[in-house]
């Protein structure tokens, strides 16, 4: 595996020491295509969430959560910070990230 510092534009700054990569244990997806469309239908747009479990293996068989956070909302906060973030910046990130996508969502919704 080769690790690289870049820069907050994804530039190249510097290599690290290469490392051999270590396999991974397999993983067994068992999501229920059915199961979750009618899940995510069920919920439409209302907010809350539905979770369906085996509850002989607890597998998850479907899961659907509204609103859902949007990563993107975070690249522009997260690429000018480094290091450790507090608690309190922490949350308010968040809050802001929960608030960008409800702009979205109205905007959405009017259309």
């Amino acid at each position: 595996m080769r690790r690289v510092v870049v820069n907050s534009i994804g530039q190249e700054k510097e290599r690290l020491a290469t490392q051999e990569a270590i396999s991974g244990k397999q993983i067994l997806l068992t999501i229920d295509y059915d199961l979750q469309e009618i899940a995510e239908q069920s919920l439409g747009r209302r907010p809350g969430a539905a979770v369906a479990l085996d509850p002989r293996t607890g597998e998850v068989l479907a899961m659907v959560s509204h609103p859902a956070l949007d990563a993107n909302d975070f690249a522009v906060v997260s690429r000018q910070m480094t290091g450790r973030v507090s608690t309190k910046i922490r949350k308010s990130l968040y809050s802001i990230a929960r608030f960008r996508r409800s702009l979205r969502q109205a905007r959405f919704s009017k259309s």
